[in-house]
């Protein structure tokens, strides 16, 4: 096995404990890093068997909250990852998990129903030659695709021209549940393609998996990647944005919600909330948020083993929407979107969870 140690195993500060998204839907040590830590350990020591601890390995959101807050720095999720690539080696994954891994690799995306042709009709000339992409991602491509379409025009109203890229997934779901060779097999197609085509940035809509890959696995495990902008960086530093794009009544309060990835990973909080406040809307606050968000609870996997638990997650966060008399939940992560949507049912409440860009137009 090709883990590392963590010194985790000698230490009893518990700060990934506190806030554990995975801690807080089962109070256990073994849902915590420094549980699966102790856990990994014993695997080595022979103590107990990997069929012992499958369904244990998968309970985590990859939330990268232990990551954040661990005196260690890095490597706090990392042996999380390569625990799931074992038990995927050994082939005794949870058959969920492999029904999934099995139907993206056989249609290049989680959703083979994606509309990939979405933006042809709108590519200009300019577009087909621009050395920027668009790259909207396989989630809203299925399942938002009115979104990657307003926002490709949103694109071409600011002056930025872009070639539309939509065949392929970034391959974040294989990471998550331990499939690393398919994973990079996948991202290197991607990557090969786009230096084929010459392409030197990336306009991303995905705040989630997508824009996790392009600016730290691609360059963690594979060593290279195209660089890559969120589309409300994009749009927060185009001047024009500040100049009547933007809708400007000032009647209705929105809170936004940071996903991890937007939170923790790429810290991109300023943007955001800057263009709300720019198109006039009262921006609201959860009581986490930026660095300490509290996932929504569909990341890494966890909602396809743990669907009853992982719902808890969102639902908190769609209660405490509701009591701060919020119009719009807000979000950049079409993973987070979709199940606040799903919560907001659920919950039977009268709010409407939107991307940002969708207050923008």
């Amino acid at each position: 096995m090709k883990f590392l140690r963590t010194k985790c195993l000698g230490m009893e500060c518990g700060y990934c404990i506190t806030q554990c998204a995975a801690y807080r839907l089962l109070p256990l040590e073994s849902s915590t890093s420094r549980g699966k830590a102790r856990l990994l350990d014993a695997l080595l020591k022979k103590r107990i068997s990997l069929e012992e601890i499958v369904r244990v390995a998968y309970f985590c959101t990859r939330c990268g909250y232990c990551q954040e807050v661990c005196v260690e720095g890095e490597g706090a999720e990392e042996f999380i990852i390569h625990l799931r690539e074992e038990i995927v080696k050994k082939g005794i994954e949870p058959e969920d998990v492999r029904k999934k891994a099995e139907e993206l690799k056989r249609e290049g995306g989680p959703y083979p129903e994606r509309n990939k042709d979405i933006l042809l009709e709108f590519a200009t000339k300019r577009d087909l030659k621009s050395k920027i992409a668009y790259f909207p991602g396989c989630n809203i491509l299925a399942n938002k695709p009115e979104l990657a379409k307003k926002t490709y025009l949103l694109l071409h109203e600011i002056g930025i021209w872009a070639k539309p890229v939509t065949e392929f997934c970034c391959g974040s779901p294989l990471l998550n549940t331990g499939y690393i060779e398919d994973w990079k097999r996948l991202a290197w197609d991607f990557l090969s393609y786009l230096k084929k085509m010459g392409i030197k940035e990336m306009i991303l809509s995905c705040g989630g998996g997508c824009l996790r890959m392009l600016r730290k696995d691609y360059l963690k495990y594979l060593g290279w990647s195209i660089p890559a902008l969120h589309i409300t960086e994009v749009l927060y530093r185009h001047g024009s944005v500040k100049k009547g794009h933007l809708n400007t009544e000032k009647s209705e309060r929105v809170i936004y919600h940071d996903s991890c990835v937007m939170g923790r990973t790429v810290k991109i909080h300023k943007e955001p909330r800057a263009l709300l406040s720019l198109s006039g809307f009262e921006v609201a606050e959860f009581e986490r948020s930026k660095e300490e968000t509290l996932c929504c609870g569909g990341g890494g996997g966890l909602s396809t083993l743990w669907q009853e638990e992982s719902k808890q997650l969102s639902k908190e966060k769609v209660e405490e929407a509701f009591k701060k008399s919020a119009h719009y939940l807000a979000t950049s992560c079409p993973t987070c979107l979709l199940r606040l949507e799903d919560a907001v049912k659920e919950k039977g409440r009268d709010l409407k969870v939107v991307d940002v860009v969708e207050l923008l137009m």
